[in-house]
C-alpha cells in the first residue's frame, strides 16, 4: 500500500458519550470526562489546513455533548474545510440543540444506526434513544441539514439488516454506509463482545449485499475482512458499482487522528496508544511531515502493516485487501480465517 497524501482529519474533542454500546472503541477511556480546549482545537485546525486536508470528521466518545461543537464546526468552516459530524443523533430531538448546529453552516451529520427498532436500540446500547434518534433526523431535515445514516455490522444488527432496512426506506432514507464491527483495544488485550469473528462476517457480508441490491437504495460497505473470505460475485457486483471500500488510514496514510489532548492516535481503537503529541513531536505542517516521515513511525507502520498470513504474500489484491483489520488479528488467528483466494 503506497503512501498517499493526507486529505482526512479527524477530530475527537470528548470521549464522554450517552450511550454505553459494548463494540466502543472508547469504552477503554472510561468515558471521561477530558474534552479539546479551543485554542488547541484551533491549532489543530490549522496544521490539517496546511497539509492541505479536505474533510474534517468530529467524532467521540458522543461529539453533541461537547459544550464548543458549534464553535469547533464554524473554525473548520472558516478555515475553508469541509465539516462532517458522527452522531448518535439523539440530542438533534431538542429543536433548539439541532437549530444551533445548523446555524453553524455545516451541510450535513452523520447518524450512526444502534439498533433496528426501539427495543434492539435499547438492548445494545443500554439506553432508550431510538425515538430520540429519529426525531433529531426530522428536526435536522425541517432545518435544511442533509442526515447520513451509517451501520456498523455486529451481532444483533447482523440478524435484523432486513429489517433495519426497511425501517429506514420507511424513514425515506437515501443511502446507508455499512461498517464492519472490529475488535476493541483495551489495558487487557483486544475484547471481541458482540463482535463476530470474520467467516460469520463474511456470510453476513453476502446476505447484506442481497438485501441491499432488493431494496434499491443507495449504498456502500467497508470491507475490513480479507476479501478472500467472500463470494467472487459480491466482491464483482461491489466493486463493479463502486460500493465497496477497503484498506483504513492505518494501511494508506491518507488520514491522521487527533484526540482532545492533540495526541496522534494510530486509529480510534487506539485510544490508549498515542504515537505522537501536538506541540511536543511537531508544530507545524513542516514539522509533522518530518514525524511522519520518520524511521520511528515506519517502524510502527511495519508492525500494524503486515501479512496476517503467508496466503496474503501471495496475493495480488494485496494493495487493495490489507489482509482486513489488523486489530482483528490480535483477538483472532488469521491462520484458521484466511484461506486465499480460489
Amino acid at each position: 500500500m503506497a503512501a498517499n497524501k493526507i486529505n482526512v482529519g479527524w477530530l475527537t474533542p470528548n470521549r464522554a458519550c450517552n450511550n454505553r454500546c459494548s463494540w466502543c472503541y472508547a469504552k477503554s477511556t472510561n468515558f471521561n470526562d477530558k474534552i479539546l480546549g479551543l485554542e488547541l482545537a484551533e491549532k489543530l485546525i490549522n496544521l490539517l489546513k496546511e497539509l492541505g486536508v479536505e474533510t474534517v470528521i468530529i467524532l467521540g466518545g458522543e461529539p453533541t455533548l461537547y459544550k464548543h461543537l458549534p464553535d469547533l464546526i464554524k473554525k473548520i468552516i472558516n478555515a475553508g474545510i469541509q465539516p462532517a459530524v458522527v452522531s448518535n443523533g439523539r440530542r438533534f430531538a431538542d429543536f433548539n440543540y439541532a437549530k444551533t448546529i445548523a446555524n453553524t453552516g455545516i451541510n450535513s451529520v452523520g447518524f450512526s444506526i444502534k439498533g433496528a427498532n426501539k427495543q434492539q436500540y435499547l438492548e445494545l446500547t443500554g439506553r432508550d434513544g431510538y425515538d430520540e434518534m429519529m426525531r433529531g433526523r426530522h428536526n435536522l431535515d425541517k432545518l435544511g441539514v442533509e442526515t447520513e445514516f451509517s451501520v456498523t455490522l455486529v451481532n444483533g444488527i447482523i440478524e435484523s439488516m432486513e429489517e433495519l432496512v426497511d425501517s429506514l426506506i420507511k424513514e425515506k432514507v437515501k443511502k446507508i454506509s455499512w461498517d464492519i464491527g472490529s475488535p476493541i483495544l483495551t489495558k487487557n488485550g483486544a475484547e471481541a463482545i458482540n463482535i463476530a469473528d470474520p467467516i460469520t462476517l463474511a456470510r453476513a457480508i453476502e446476505n447484506l449485499y442481497k438485501i441491499m441490491e432488493k431494496s434499491c437504495m443507495e449504498y456502500d460497505i467497508f470491507l475490513n475482512i480479507p476479501l478472500c473470505l467472500l463470494p467472487d460475485y459480491v466482491l464483482k457486483g461491489l466493486r463493479d458499482n463502486n460500493r465497496a471500500m477497503s484498506c483504513c488510514q492505518i494501511q494508506t496514510k491518507s488520514g491522521v487522528i487527533f484526540d482532545q489532548e492533540g495526541r496522534v492516535l494510530p486509529c480510534n481503537a487506539f485510544c490508549d496508544y498515542p504515537i505522537g503529541k501536538f506541540g511536543v513531536d511537531f508544530n507545524d505542517a513542516k514539522s509533522f511531515q518530518k514525524f511522519w516521515d520518520s524511521e520511528e513511525m515506519k517502524r510502527l507502520e511495519k508492525t500494524l502493516i503486515r501479512y496476517p498470513s503467508k496466503l496474503c504474500s501471495k496475493c495480488d489484491w494485496w494493495e487493495i485487501c490489507g489482509g482486513g483489520c489488523p486489530i482483528k488479528w490480535m483477538y483472532w488467528d488469521p491462520k484458521k480465517f484466511i484461506k486465499g483466494r480460489r
